[in-house]
């Protein structure tokens, strides 16, 4: 038994170093700790000679039989570490001691809580840019209404200069009509003086009707230039609000990406 266990502190003494990895060893019989090998950045101050404890890995190892891998909380060593054991047994099959291997997890939890937060950030924020995209689709929507509405008033516009062209058209035939009816009733004398009296209301009339038709075209044709370049202006808007909106829809996706590949990480790095 003792040649057994001395050939396991001869192999294990230098493991570590032959993994290239930076854990403790220790190797016990069934009732006392035989030799421990401490990492570099965790020693549990083990003795030779230091006697098991039940609420050590090894002992439960050592005395069931079953290898155990567990989180050693900070309660009983002062540090977290992990503990992984397994029994040592003879050619008989018997029990005669156990190795334990203790490795640091201090950055282990620092990672697991980083990606925790990060998980629980990305979710934040993936929240808000959807958020933003649903504003963004919202604006858009309503841009696209105003530039329909501004097309449509563009057109009334047009439709109304048609409007005051006709009534140019007829107040200027209203006046030739007024002047060759003052024409006839000159040369009706006397009886033509009542005829006179219209005639001249009606050239009044006329040069009314084209004088407030000339105001009103200018005035239309005024607005319609306005409603063009707010038209131009609203489609340019409409243009940009519509990248954004697939701008914000891509990073809204990567972002869920991101968020499944932090989840991953999380539960990678969950001790």
């Amino acid at each position: 038994m003792e040649n057994l266990l001395e050939a396991h502190v001869a192999v294990l003494a230098n493991v570590s170093n032959m993994f290239q990895e930076d854990f403790g060893v220790a190797i016990a019989d069934k009732e006392k700790f035989i030799a421990y090998f401490p990492a570099s950045d965790i020693d549990l101050k083990t003795k030779t000679g230091d006697r098991l404890k039940p609420e050590e890995a090894l002992y439960k190892t050592i005395y069931s039989g079953i290898a155990v891998n567990e989180i050693v909380p900070m309660e009983i060593y002062g540090v977290p570490f992990r503990a992984i054991t397994y029994p040592i047994k003879d050619s008989n099959g018997q029990i005669v001691g156990g190795v334990g291997i203790s490795k640091n997890i201090e950055h282990l939890k620092k990672i697991e809580s980083a990606s925790a937060d990060l998980f629980v950030t990305l979710e934040a924020t993936t929240d808000n840019v959807m958020k933003v995209n649903d504003g963004m689709q919202s604006l858009f929507s309503m841009i696209s209404e105003v530039v329909d509405v501004s097309q449509l008033l563009a057109s009334s516009v047009k439709e109304s200069d048609q409007i005051m062209s006709l009534i140019k058209k007829v107040a200027k035939q209203t006046n030739m009509l007024g002047l060759n009816a003052a024409i006839e009733a000159s040369r009706a004398g006397t009886h033509g003086r009542g005829f006179t009296v219209v005639a001249e209301e009606m050239r009044n009339l006329a040069l009314v009707s084209a004088d407030s038709s000339e105001k009103v075209s200018a005035t239309l044709l005024e607005m319609n230039h306005l409603i063009t370049r707010i038209v131009e202006q609203m489609s340019k808007i409409e243009h940009v609000s519509k990248e954004q909106v697939i701008a914000t829809e891509d990073m809204a996706a990567a972002l869920e990406e991101i968020t499944a590949t932090s989840e991953i990480l999380t539960d990678l790095t969950h001790l």
